[in-house]
């Protein structure tokens, strides 16, 4: 007999609740949030403040860019701004901004599991030389992607606005072209999507003690296996979680900090235990087959 039939029903159970689905990462985000609101809300006042703290450098530049009456200078006039202040803001971000986000999701894991969230918000530092490098490697693809897909949509109308101009205007060919150029451009932007919540959690992987600190390679390879095939539902669960966020600003904006932003937060922590974590058990070596 195989181990299936030999389960118990609560052990069927449990085994189904940790598949990735909506119901089961609904069901996780409601027990999450509901059994740590107080502590979400107070970890989401913490993550506002460090972040205001990381903007002052670009409060600083807002306010020297601009004459006392805040109207900008006029671009021939100099702005006494230095590199300085460039670097004060890259700096903040890598060192506030980047890590904290990465924590939110390890926040929302642990609002779900019930354990304190202080020191998960802060975790990321523990690794934050990688983290960095993770982000800065992400920016990168992303501005790539980016790049081939705006230089073909630009491409694109320049063989097509010839056909619908005055000298040359032949619509039979123009209008499949057009519509050539506009499936491509969809395409091309659902690729992109398709890849960035596939390498959403490669930065968290890199934290999560579970996986015994994994190197930049691992932590790509794992993300990228633990979303395959579920992009379209992840990122549909997700717009619903934002579009709920989003409706929590209504309550006079507190209700962003109690409810919008930490039912955010245990939802990041859904998906990634629901798809992710799976893999922690799974993974073997160093090794990952596709």
């Amino acid at each position: 007999m195989s181990e299936d039939s030999m389960a118990t029903p609560h052990e069927t159970h449990s085994r189904t609740m940790h598949v990735w689905s909506w119901s089961n990462a609904w069901a996780l985000t409601r027990a999450g949030y509901t059994n740590s609101w107080q502590r979400l809300s107070a970890t989401t006042l913490l993550l506002f403040a460090l972040n205001g703290v990381a903007m002052l450098p670009s409060m600083v530049f807002i306010m020297r860019a601009t004459s006392p009456a805040g109207i900008p200078l006029p671009p021939g006039e100099p702005s006494q701004l230095s590199p300085m202040f460039w670097l004060l803001i890259t700096l903040s971000t890598l060192a506030v901004s980047l890590p904290t986000s990465i924590g939110i999701p390890m926040c929302g894991l642990a609002a779900i599991d019930g354990k304190p969230m202080l020191m998960e918000l802060f975790r990321p530092y523990r690794r934050l030389g990688i983290v960095i490098a993770i982000y800065l490697l992400g920016q990168l693809l992303s501005a790539a992607m980016l790049a081939v897909i705006g230089g073909g949509v630009m491409l694109g109308i320049a063989l097509t606005l010839p056909f619908f101009g005055a000298a040359h205007q032949n619509w039979i060919i123009g209008i499949p072209l057009a519509l050539i150029v506009l499936i491509a451009a969809l395409f091309g932007i659902a690729w992109y999507f398709r890849v960035i919540v596939r390498c959403m959690f490669v930065a968290v992987v890199a934290c999560d003690p579970a996986f015994h600190a994994p190197g930049i390679v691992d932590c790509f390879k794992i993300s990228w296996l633990a979303m395959k095939g579920r992009e379209a539902s992840v990122i549909g669960f997700m717009a619903m979680i934002a579009i709920l966020a989003y409706l929590s600003i209504l309550l006079l904006g507190v209700g962003f900090i109690v409810i919008g932003f930490p039912l955010v937060m245990v939802a990041l922590g859904a998906v990634y235990r629901l798809c992710v974590e799976p893999l922690a058990a799974a993974r073997s070596g160093d090794h990952f087959t596709q």
